[in-house]
């Protein structure tokens, strides 16, 4: 029979390892922890965090400033993280909005996808290319309408290891997907020239024929957004930030003054922007396209000919990620892209789309938001948006 003395020493050294195991636990879990903390300037709330693990409602966040790879431990789906856009020099203040500029807001890719979620989701985009394709019918009569082919085509990126064909609309998850290509590339990092990187990737084929050969045996992907919603999103990311629209941004706030600002204001109103979208939309129509608009306002009937290009996925802002979801998938790019959303345009004290929505249009002139409405006509007709609550908003 065992003695008491040997009972007790038998108990400690069990008591020692159960200590010493917890002791590893709680350091790893220190480890991990601080290893995947968010930045302080995230501009998100702290139940959001980075950690790996999602959020109460499925999403995890990446800080695209960081130059590392991470891991959304709870789909096992490879993220990456880009270092774009980077400058020397910078002040805090301009730092911290660039942290800002480059947040991604990653959707955990879960296993809920049954084939029955996948066949609805396949009849959402068969209903959308039906109603494009009846629009088409009745624009076909515009002579203004439709481009040279070959214009469109240098616009698209061509994917032909994956059977893919992208045309980016600027501000409609270009920024993604310009990420996800690169991933798909095998690259972990983008330069400056990150639009210009991805198209020299990915450029048409020379041949006619084979151009035409791939858009018969590849998915053709559009993303579209709500046409005032996409010019919002491009006031608020690219006249807010001083950088290379900082000249653009002068000129407009000098073209059309504003009295109920202050002269010295750094950045222009939204007001005065909508003015210069409606002059350089006028010019554009008149010129019948060969008047330069920047490409992200540029119409997306004109960038993309989706009446020209029979795109069979079209995705759209409003319901982004199960739109994503469904392409990755049927794309066969679950362990390669990334259903992700970059949150290029929060440089404002708005967080959310819908309050910022209505604070900017609350303080224009139904008249204007009319006038520049019915210079993006195509695209409301196309993609089966309304002006109408955004008119509504406006002042008298």
């Amino acid at each position: 029979m065992m003695s008491l003395a040997s009972c007790k020493r038998e108990s400690l050294t069990v008591r020692k390892a159960i200590l010493l195991a917890f002791a590893i636990v709680i350091y790893n879990y220190v480890m991990f922890s601080r290893d995947q903390k968010p930045e302080k300037d995230s501009g998100y709330e702290s139940n959001n965090s980075s950690s790996g693990k999602s959020s109460p409602d499925g999403v995890g966040l990446i800080g695209a400033t960081e130059n590392r790879t991470v891991n959304v431990t709870a789909s096992g789906i490879r993220t990456y993280t880009f270092k774009m856009r980077g400058k020397k020099n910078q002040t805090s203040k301009q730092t911290s909005r660039k942290k800002h500029f480059l947040e991604d807001k990653v959707v955990v890719m879960d296993d809920v996808w049954t084939e029955e979620k996948m066949a609805a989701q396949a009849k959402i985009f068969a209903d959308r290319a039906a109603e494009l394709a009846t629009s088409c019918e009745e624009l076909r009569d515009d002579s203004v309408f439709l481009r040279n082919i070959s214009a469109i085509h240098a616009n698209l990126r061509w994917v032909p290891k994956h059977k893919l064909i992208w045309c980016p609309v600027y501000k409609a998850a270009s920024t993604t997907w310009m990420s996800n290509l690169l991933l798909l590339a095998g690259m972990k990092s983008a330069s400056n020239s990150f639009h210009k990187q991805v198209k020299k990737l990915y450029p048409p084929p020379k041949s006619p024929e084979e151009r035409q050969r791939l858009l018969e045996t590849s998915m053709r992907m559009l993303i579209v957004r709500h046409p005032l919603e996409r010019l919002l999103s491009a006031y608020r990311d690219k006249m807010l930030r001083g950088d290379q629209f900082q000249r653009l941004s002068h000129a407009i706030k000098t073209k059309y003054p504003d009295p109920d600002i202050d002269e010295d204001a750094t950045h222009p109103t939204f007001h005065q922007f909508l003015l210069h979208i409606r002059d350089n939309m006028k010019k554009f129509w008149s010129s019948e396209g060969t008047s330069k608009v920047n490409p992200h306002w540029q119409p997306v009937w004109w960038t993309c000919g989706p009446c020209q290009i029979m795109y069979d996925a079209i995705a759209h802002m409003e319901t982004l990620t199960a739109d994503q979801e469904y392409i990755i998938r049927k794309a066969g790019l679950r362990d390669l892209a990334v259903n992700a959303h970059t949150h290029s345009s929060n440089l404002d004290s708005f967080k959310g789309t819908d309050e910022a929505t209505f604070s900017y249009f609350s303080k224009i002139p139904k008249k204007l938001i009319q006038q520049v409405s019915n210079l993006y006509r195509h695209d409301f007709q196309l993609f089966g948006y309304s002006p109408d609550k955004f008119i509504a908003m406006g002042t008298k």
